[in-house]
């Protein structure tokens, strides 16, 4: 017993590091291999292993009622494409089976954190999280040197977009290296930051600002307009948390992040219309309402969205909204306990926490996140993290 013990916690451990690594580095395919198959796998046996240690010990797990919002999240999600069957779309059977598997992923790397919280320590956080930005840091100096990360450093991508606006240093390229796209890389930079200073702060450690500088020098580079707008908000909801107002607007938060942006096109506001990019998704989001009046309730099925847009707009493209996404491909019901997964994150106390949960509220107006890895872990996996790593203070505080 104790030597099956000892192997899950070296097994959760090598899955916890890899978790962190692909979420960073999507991109980083040796020799054509994806690393998420890897960790795919390992994680079913991991809640294979689990399942098999509750019923052989007979113990009961004890089920919130926020793990059971999680669950039907994700169940209404996959019944979803039953839809499929009646919406008259024509499916592109490789996106929507590339895009199942990622929600498969998701739910299963929920399942393995919550079997095995117990091990998760604040240092294995820390060195994860430094590990991956690291080499996600490496990726984009890379391809900034103009070296070709293809076929040199192994990756499915090219590390750079030529985009319609600059980086932040000026030049006319965005830098994405391993994380695939420059808002994914932005985010990621940020994140780390956040989790390094909490983790230094949790242990009584100094902050290195060498590293914080080079996660700044990322988000130069990767130059997300969307992350620098969130992350003034964001620093305002830590400010004001000993304010009074805050815990009611921890509780509207999120519904009305969520709500605007319909109210927007709803009412066919024309304020960001002159903005080219803004422009597209103002129609892209008018393509997903009409396509969620179809089916409100449990929505269209996975990639229903881009099929969709080709019959409108001759174009296989996303939503470029994880609202709109779900509103037309997963429907209400689904947002709605998106909205009160995320609400119940802001109203746990805890400042890194709220931090990372606004940031993400913001960003995900503007982009599809509900198939990525970072969705699962921003709304889902980090409350298991930060519990475990305030207990671990509390134990080490007292000891």
């Amino acid at each position: 017993m104790i030597q099956m013990h000892n192997l899950r916690k070296v097994l959760f451990i090598v899955y916890f590091y890899l978790f962190f690594f692909v979420m960073f580095n999507r991109e980083f395919t040796p020799f054509g291999m994806d690393f998420r198959i890897i960790v795919g796998f390992l994680g079913v046996i991991l809640l294979l292993l689990g399942i098999k240690d509750i019923i052989l010990r007979k113990k009961i797990l004890k089920v919130k009622t926020i793990d059971y919002c999680i669950i039907v999240f994700f169940c209404l999600s996959f019944l979803s494409n039953i839809v499929w069957l009646f919406n008259g779309l024509e499916m592109q059977k490789h996106q929507f089976t590339i895009i199942f598997i990622s929600y498969g992923f998701n739910f299963l790397s929920y399942l393995v954190f919550r079997l095995y919280q117990k091990y998760i320590s604040v240092s294995h956080l820390k060195y994860a999280v430094l590990f991956s930005i690291f080499a996600l840091f490496y990726s984009i100096l890379i391809a900034y040197m103009e070296i070709d990360i293809q076929k040199y450093i192994m990756s499915g991508c090219q590390g750079f977009v030529k985009d319609l606006s600059p980086n932040f240093l000026g030049g006319i390229y965005r830098y994405s290296g391993y994380a695939e796209d420059p808002n994914y890389a932005s985010l990621f930079f940020v994140l780390a930051s956040a989790t390094y200073i909490y983790c230094q702060k949790l242990q009584n450690k100094k902050i290195n600002y060498a590293y914080l500088l080079l996660f700044f020098l990322g988000i130069l580079l990767s130059a997300s307009k969307t992350i620098m707008v969130a992350i003034m908000p964001a620093i305002c909801f830590i400010l004001l948390k000993n304010c009074k107002f805050t815990g009611f607007l921890k509780k509207i938060w999120i519904p009305v992040i969520i709500f605007i942006p319909i109210l927007f096109i709803l009412s066919d506001f024309k304020l960001f219309h002159s903005m080219i990019t803004m422009n597209q998704r103002f129609h892209m989001w008018e393509y997903a309402l009409d396509l969620f009046k179809q089916s409100p309730i449990i929505g269209n099925g996975f990639t229903a969205f881009r099929s969709y847009a080709v019959t409108v707009n001759w174009w296989y493209v996303q939503c470029h909204s994880t609202i709109f996404q779900m509103l037309s491909e997963t429907g209400a019901i689904s947002l709605l306990l998106f909205a009160i997964i995320l609400t119940k994150n802001l109203l746990i106390n805890n400042k890194y926490l709220t931090f990372v949960t606004v940031l993400f509220s913001i960003y995900m107006i503007t982009t599809e996140t509900a198939y990525h890895v970072y969705f699962i872990f921003i709304l889902a996996i980090l409350p298991i993290v930060v519990k475990e790593c305030e207990l671990w203070k509390k134990q080490s505080s007292s000891s």
